[in-house]
């Protein structure tokens, strides 16, 4: 039997704060996982405006990647398992997510980070929920 359509702008775009926040995983590759906060959350925008704030002459495509690369490596990548950069295990920091991002040879690993910051439905408090049901049914109901 198909589900039954929803109308309820709750279960279409409600965001869950604490997904948005903390992050979801997603995985790159095979053993390579990021756990990614939602593009334009609180933190980030405060961190933007902090960063922007102190550059009032304008920044150069240098000075960007850079603040930009803080920026994403303070607030949106939370966490990494599986990373390996320059031949060598990279642990999850914030400084070592600053120092990936802003390396110019990285620039789609960047762009990727972003492009999925900014898929809203993996935010979404219905997800949440079905993703719970799905885990419950997978464990037994326990």
């Amino acid at each position: 039997m198909a589900p039954k359509p929803s109308s309820d702008l709750l279960e279409l775009y409600g965001t869950d704060a604490t997904l948005a926040r903390e992050g979801v995983w997603h995985t790159l590759a095979p053993g390579v996982c990021v756990c990614v906060a939602r593009w334009n959350n609180p933190l980030f925008q405060r961190a933007l405006e902090d960063e922007l704030e102190e550059r009032s002459d304008g920044l150069d495509e240098d000075e960007d990647r850079a603040v930009m690369a803080r920026v994403l490596a303070q607030t949106i990548l939370t966490d990494w398992q599986g990373i390996v950069f320059e031949g060598e295990e990279l642990p999850y920091s914030p400084a070592n997510a600053e120092k990936v991002l802003a390396d110019p040879r990285m620039r789609d690993f960047r762009l990727e980070v972003t492009k999925r910051a900014q898929r809203a439905e993996r935010y979404r408090i219905k997800r949440l929920d079905d993703d719970r049901k799905n885990s419950s049914k997978r464990s037994g109901g326990s």
